[in-house]
């Protein structure tokens, strides 16, 4: 087909919390804005029938891998490019229209946001700055080795997200609360996408390493965002082998079936599939089982509470065991001092990360040369 159909999936939202004028200043500057996003696009007009639908007609008929890329463009472009209408400052998020069998379109809801939040205005100013960091290219990610606990292997390095003024690879000024906004808001998606893409980068800049990055269990759909990226990941088997996909525990699975066949389909390209912060927040053994994990990573707080708890060490090794049951590789997150390395050992958990093993650090440091353990 010639066209491409999408829809603004925020749209009531914005005419809720903003008004009706405000909503729709915003549709028609998102329209001029996806008509110079990519090329192969002829125009960019509104539904007359539903009012949240854009549609954009393609200038040819191109291949579906041609045309992955030309969404991919839109997205990238209309994701980090806020839409300043009045005194507002607005991001809003896009999704592919899917069609019938007879090719008719189909509009049906995705991600909803709660308007009765009454600091929607709030965590969308917090949102603009994160993305706007992201255009800017301000958003690095500082890598922390997961290693055994001798120091002798490291099973791969995760990235976590800095801002470039950091003064450190250490600080991260307050990035958690604008990918939480990110989250409330339903914006995540997109962000997701450029994480992803830019551990991958990294892996083709650094061909020794294996390199891990985090997404939102919101991004767990194959759907429009992800397909460049299997593609390119096809293309290069060699990234996809040493590519760690971390699950973070701050939202649950929106769709349990796109969420399996995304899994399936990153595990067939030989990624490896890691839940984080297990047993805190929404990383329910539930949620980790749907995920089938090669790597479980136990949330620190457990950790914590067994070096200074009655019980603590009693709920530290059950959940380990939990975590044994669900996948092999088992690591233990937030290991700060000697006796919390002893205590993990002596739990017999092989694989640790935390600041007693190694701190983050931005890949211009010159990486250590220990010996990469193959997943099995």
């Amino acid at each position: 087909m010639a066209d491409i159909w999408l829809k603004v999936d925020n749209l009531a939202d914005l005419r809720c919390v903003y008004g009706d004028q405000v909503a729709e200043k915003t549709m028609r500057r998102l329209c001029k804005m996806i008509e110079v996003s990519s090329f192969g696009i002829s125009r960019c007009e509104r539904s007359l029938v539903e009012p949240d639908v854009i549609f954009v007609v393609l200038n040819g008929v191109y291949s579906q891998v041609t045309r992955d890329k030309i969404l991919g463009k839109i997205f990238d472009v209309v994701s980090f490019q806020s839409v300043d209408i009045e005194a507002f400052s607005i991001c809003v998020s896009l999704s592919v229209v899917p069609r019938d069998s007879t090719g008719e379109v189909l509009v049906e809801d995705r991600f909803k946001v709660s308007v009765r939040n009454p600091h929607y205005m709030e965590k969308m100013q917090e949102a603009v700055g994160m993305l706007r960091a992201v255009e800017q290219r301000k958003v690095r990610l500082a890598y922390q080795p997961v290693r055994s606990t001798s120091g002798e292997e490291l099973l791969y390095s995760e990235g976590l997200c800095r801002m470039s003024a950091a003064v450190s690879p250490h600080v991260s000024e307050a990035i958690g609360g604008k990918i939480w906004a990110l989250e409330d808001l339903g914006l995540i998606r997109s962000f997701d996408r450029y994480i992803v893409l830019k551990t991958i980068d990294d892996l083709k800049h650094n061909r020794h390493l294996r390199l891990g990055c985090n997404i939102s269990a919101q991004s767990l759909a194959l759907d429009e965002r992800w397909m460049s990226i299997i593609n390119e990941l096809e293309m290069e088997p060699s990234l996809a082998c040493r590519l760690v996909i971390e699950v973070t525990e701050t939202a649950r699975v929106s769709c349990h079936e796109k969420a399996r066949g995304l899994i399936a389909l990153l595990k067939g390209l030989g990624c490896r599939i890691a839940v984080d912060d297990f047993g805190s927040g929404n990383m329910s053994i539930r949620q980790a089982e749907l995920l089938q994990p090669d790597i479980v990573k136990i949330d620190r707080a457990f950790l914590q509470r067994a070096c200074t708890e009655i019980f603590g060490l009693d709920m530290f090794e059950a959940v380990i065991g939990v975590a044994s049951q669900i996948c092999h590789h088992v690591v233990v997150e937030g290991v700060e001092t000697d006796e919390q390395l002893k205590m993990v050992e002596a739990a017999g958990v092989r694989w640790v990360q935390g600041y007693r093993i190694s701190r983050p650090s931005f890949l211009e440091v010159a990486p250590n040369k220990t010996r990469m353990l193959r997943l099995v």
